[in-house]
Formats: structure tokens, C-alpha cells, sequence
């Protein structure tokens, strides 16, 4: 079933995060029977090691861009939004839900890890700064958590092209916070080179 099993710490075969079961599936037809190694938790420490995955199989089962930020506080704990965020994610279209949920697992991850004195994360995805035309252009600006427009000038790409999500690493804080989340953006007057 691909699930977590869960025991109460009762008996000493439960102190382990897998455990080796027998199972049987009956279907009309036949009756398998088999054994399978399965994730299991009874204490705080088997979660714990189990969490990654526990994380990705919530993710998997988001399938809009409003589920993705009415659960960005279970799913993302270490990264922080900007507000145009909000609206970013619930008008992302059905298309680019499942590349921007890995996208900001990712990035979620590495914020996770980021140790203090570090100039940034270690980036498990390609994280990019914008180019300098775009970024005199101003295309790179968002609001910030404050108030303030900011600029948001690495981003990540998500499909299908041309997503793009801008974040900026907040080195005081020990922080990611993601500026924004959609199509790249353009105006008139921007060089191919930099599109």
C-alpha cells in the first residue's frame, strides 16, 4: 500500500522504522500471499527518520496550486512566501502543479539543510541568478514580506517553460523566501539574448 504503519511502543518488535510483515491479498479470483519490508513508526524518532518521505507522499496527493499553499506550512516549513505569492500559487494552472510542488520540495530541502555561515544552500536543483538586463529592467522586483519591493533575482525553472520561480536567500535570517511563482516574465524592449 505504500503507507506508514503505526504502532504503539508496547512491545520490543515495535522499536524499529521497518518492519518485515506477511501479508495476503484476496481478490475474487486467487489469494496472494507474500512478505514486504514496510516503513513503520512508534516513536518521534522513526517519523523523524521517515520525514522526506512523509513530506513527498503529502506533496504527491496536492493537486492544485491552492492546495499547494493552503499546505505550505506542512509541506514547505522551511521556506517563507512573499504575499503575491498567495496569488500565484491559486492561479497556477493544473499543468504546472506537480513541477512546482518537486520544485519547491527541493528548495524546501536545502533550506532545511542550510547551516549557518553557509553563503547559501547547497541547491539539490539548478538555481540561477536572473541576467543583469532583466534585472535593470526591474523584472526580478517583488513586494517583499515587509512591504518593500525586493530583488528576488535567483530562480529555479518549472514546466512547462517559461516557469519560473524567483526566490532570495535572506543570509541574516538563515532564510529562503520565494518571491514569486509563475510565467517568466517580459516587456517590450527586452534583448532575445536575456529571454
Amino acid at each position: 500500500m505504500d503507507t506508514l504503519a503505526v504502532s504503539l511502543p508496547t512491545a520490543r518488535s515495535w522499536e524499529t522504522s521497518w518492519l518485515n510483515v506477511e501479508y495476503v491479498i484476496v481478490d475474487e479470483d486467487e489469494v496472494q500471499e507474500d512478505t514486504a519490508e514496510v516503513r513503520h513508526a512508534s516513536t518521534p524518532a522513526h517519523v523523524a527518520e521517515h520525514a522526506d518521505w512523509i513530506r513527498e507522499s503529502t506533496a504527491n496527493a496536492v493537486t492544485s496550486g491552492t492546495q499547494l499553499w493552503e499546505e505550505r506550512e506542512s509541506l514547505f516549513a522551511s521556506l517563507q512566501f512573499a504575499p503575491g505569492v498567495e496569488d500565484d500559487l491559486r492561479n497556477l494552472p493544473g499543468v504546472s502543479v506537480p513541477s512546482v510542488r518537486a520544485a519547491l520540495l527541493s528548495l524546501n530541502t536545502a533550506a532545511e539543510a542550510w547551516k549557518p555561515g553557509d553563503s547559501e544552500p547547497a541547491w539539490p536543483i539548478k538555481v540561477v541568478p536572473e541576467s543583469d538586463t532583466r534585472i535593470k529592467l526591474g523584472l526580478c522586483n517583488f513586494t517583499d514580506t515587509d512591504g518593500e519591493k525586493r530583488l528576488f533575482s535567483l530562480h529555479t525553472r518549472f514546466r512547462p517553460r517559461p516557469g519560473r520561480i524567483h526566490l532570495r536567500v535572506v543570509t541574516e535570517e538563515g532564510r529562503v523566501r520565494i518571491g514569486y511563482i509563475g510565467r517568466k516574465r517580459l516587456e517590450e524592449g527586452v534583448p532575445r539574448s536575456s529571454r
